[in-house]
């Protein structure tokens, strides 16, 4: 909930800190060699850069400045083993420079490694007490992961006592107090953070919820819709823009602003709940169903397909150890508040199919199927033709473990509504379920697009499992215009592009997704078969050898790689030359 202000960040120095070591004068050499490293990693030709670095060390090692170039660098391209025995012989050279030990640390941070971030930090405030940057990562790690406080904010004053013109270190500060309760000292530090940076959206969004705190609700809006301005994107700033507006019973407003906020994340669970919260009290029952419903689907979209695989962010551990904002509500307590008073409300409401199915799906999460069923067949008595009826009844079978008569529910609701999403996914998966591919990958066909990634991951993958690589690969490459980044996806694009044709294109798919995914033995046989293929046998020898040392964890289909082999025997040869 607070992703924009707990993410972990590191912190950093922007040049030398202020412990100056007595340095030997480099020699002219080792400085052009520096200076060209700089310019080339300023124009992002990094590895260009690492070697201009490796070259200025090489004539120069009492270089402190190369050396923290050149671990910088090989942490920017992902090589963080390399950086991290660049410092440690740095240490060993210069065990009285603070900037190597804090380097370090931030590696360590940014790749999630809490512990050793901490020692490096440690270490470095050992070196020179009152390190700031140190402090500042220190206290996050502190606040963040131990749900120390009290001790985040002890560093956090010294950083600002340390650097008064910072805005970080009055923004952590108070975030600090926020946490503890104290708000006045809370808004004073953020107020001076704001001061130095107007445009630090954390910022705003922490002034905005200590105003919330203080029941300032139209300062805590003015926060949030600056924070809003200022990061469009910022899903964070509109939930709580939302919840604001819901306090003070804007309730049009603060729907619009949940349907913004579930229109960039659409998993937000609490949102959905929060919109439910407000249909309850005005009484439109359709619209509370169409909320729960869609809750469950994209709760059960996630646990059946795998839908945050590869999605992880470095330093995903650092998440706060404690709701800091009490009055926003956890989704537990909203569900038991949300079913309370649609209980209240719906009991006088006999007629109503949807009050019916509601009460249902209450009874459902509270464990009574017998009276779920009941409710349920009351309002298809009502309207037999209800989506919404059918489908909370085919899920009752599905917990009851009645498979056959849960997918003629399902399939019902899409019968009344063609376009009923949530009738579609439940049939896919009772077919899956039951063996049924082909039929399982005609109902997810009929809801998969690229804003429901997991369902078009997961329909991709049946695909190729089927063999159809070619509509396989065209689901992968819809995942990857809507995000090009998608890991998932572009193994998946791979796969599918060497299954259908062993040609130039699948070389250079499979090749591109192996060398950001070196422990990939599956990717790892598919590149070597396709170098042999090529006529690079010396480099397929290579490849498949390569193989034999990567512990995998996933099952490697050797039927899929070795199918349809032009070369067979040649291939077969290599994997004995390679062992």
């Amino acid at each position: 909930m607070l992703s924009s202000c707990t993410h972990v960040r590191p912190v950093t120095d922007s040049g030398a800190t202020d412990h100056d070591t007595p340095v030997a004068e480099a020699s002219p050499s080792a400085k052009r060699s520096l200076e060209r490293g700089k310019k080339l990693a300023a124009q992002r030709r990094f590895l260009e850069a690492i070697d201009a670095f490796e070259e200025a060390i090489a004539s120069d090692p009492g270089s402190t400045e190369a050396h923290e170039a050149l671990a910088t660098t090989l942490a920017t391209v992902g090589r963080s083993e390399e950086a991290l025995r660049v410092l440690r012989a740095a240490e060993a050279r210069f065990p009285n420079e603070p900037r190597f030990v804090f380097l370090e640390g931030r590696i360590h941070l940014q790749a999630g490694r809490l512990d050793e971030a901490e020692t490096a930090f440690e270490e470095t405030l050992r070196i020179e007490p009152d390190h700031p940057f140190a402090l500042l990562n220190l206290g996050m790690i502190k606040m963040y992961r131990d749900n120390e406080t009290e001790a985040a904010l002890q560093a956090f004053e010294r950083v600002t006592t340390r650097m008064p013109e910072d805005p970080q270190g009055y923004r952590f500060l108070g975030e600090a107090h926020l946490r503890l309760g104290h708000l006045d000292a809370a808004v004073t530090a953020l107020q001076e953070a704001l001061r130095h940076d107007p445009r630090n959206v954390d910022a705003h969004i922490l002034l905005g919820a200590a105003y919330f705190r203080q029941e300032k609700l139209d300062a805590a809006i003015i926060e949030f819709r600056e924070a809003i301005r200022l990061d469009p994107d910022n899903t964070d700033a509109r939930f709580r823009l939302g919840f604001a507006l819901h306090q003070e019973g804007k309730f049009d407003e603060a729907l619009q602003t949940y349907d913004e906020v579930l229109a960039r994340a659409p998993d937000f669970l609490l949102v959905h709940l929060l919109e439910a919260n407000i249909y309850v009290q005005q009484g439109a029952y359709e619209k509370v169903l169409e909320s729960l419903v869609t809750v469950m689907v994209r709760d059960f979209e996630r646990t059946f397909t795998g839908a945050t695989a590869g999605s992880e962010k470095r330093g995903g551990a650092m998440t706060p150890a404690a709701n800091p904002l009490q009055n926003i509500p956890d989704a537990e307590k909203l569900r038991s508040e949300t079913q309370a008073e649609l209980s209240r409300r719906l009991e006088t409401d006999a007629d109503s199919p949807a009050a019916h199915i509601l009460l249902a799906l209450v009874a459902v999460d509270r464990g009574e199927p017998e009276v779920a069923r009941f409710e349920c067949r009351r309002a298809l008595e009502l309207d037999a033709h209800n989506p919404y009826a059918h489908f909370v009844m085919g899920l009752l079978y599905l917990n009851g473990n009645e498979p056959d008569k849960a997918l003629a529910s399902f399939m019902a609701s899409t019968q009344e509504d063609p376009s009923f999403t949530p009738g579609h996914l439940l049939e896919g998966w009772v077919e899956e379920y039951r063996g049924n591919l082909d039929a399982a990958i005609a109902a997810y066909g009929k809801v998969a697009n690229p804003k429901r990634p997991s369902i078009t991951l997961h329909l991709a993958n049946l695909l190729l499992r089927r063999g159809a690589y070619e509509e396989a690969g065209e689901h992968f490459r819809s995942l990857l215009a809507h995000d090009p980044h998608h890991p998932a996806a572009q193994r998946g694009e791979a796969l599918a592009a060497f299954g259908q044709a062993r040609d130039g294109r699948a070389y250079w798919l499979v090749r591109k997704v192996f060398t950001a995914n070196p422990g990939d033995a599956q990717l790892c046989y598919m590149l070597g078969v396709l170098e042999i293929e090529r006529g690079e046998k010396a480099q397929g020898v290579s490849t498949l050898a390569r193989c034999l040392s990567i512990e995998s964890k996933e099952a490697i289909d050797f039927d899929f790689i070795f199918r349809d082999v032009r070369n067979r025997k040649e291939v077969y040869a290599a994997l004995v030359e390679a062992g």
